[in-house]
């Protein structure tokens, strides 16, 4: 490439990196948009104390996770901790914490099931929407 080939389309390569630069967004999000969310996840009216939420979009875009805190609380994050979940329509989940292994577990003995095993959002079903979305989740048996 010549000197006189650089300079002619020098305005335009400077345009196209700003063009793609402004496009992606600032963070590193990948130009999806986020809203904020949190909440409580109960079972039979009860906190529950441990595991995590995950929210699946239905649309193009990366899932969201958040841990259970003691109280019962989570907040969701996508592409950090807590920077919430994408925009629009999904599937809610839970994980339960795996149970602890006794020490005395023999070969061949069943492992036990932990305490919020085989639990499940109520409604999975939700839409996130731009702002603070605060969720109640109530957890029941699978089917």
């Amino acid at each position: 490439m010549s000197k006189h080939t650089i300079r002619k389309n020098g305005p335009t390569i400077a345009a196209a990196a700003i063009l793609l630069l402004v496009s992606t967004g600032c963070g590193s999000s990948g130009g999806i948009a986020t809203a904020p969310v949190q909440g409580t996840v109960t079972w039979e009216g009860e906190p529950v104390t441990a595991g995590a939420i995950t929210f699946r979009p239905s649309a193009a875009g990366k899932s969201a996770s958040g841990k259970i805190q003691s109280d019962g609380t989570f907040e969701l994050g996508t592409y950090h901790e807590t920077d919430g979940a994408v925009i629009g329509p999904g599937v809610l989940s839970y994980t339960a914490p795996r149970a602890e292994l006794p020490k005395n577990l023999r070969p061949g003995q069943s492992l036990p099931k932990g305490q919020y095993t085989g639990l499940t959002p109520q409604d999975a079903s939700i839409e996130i929407h731009d702002g603070v979305n605060t969720l109640r989740i109530e957890l029941t048996p699978r089917r």
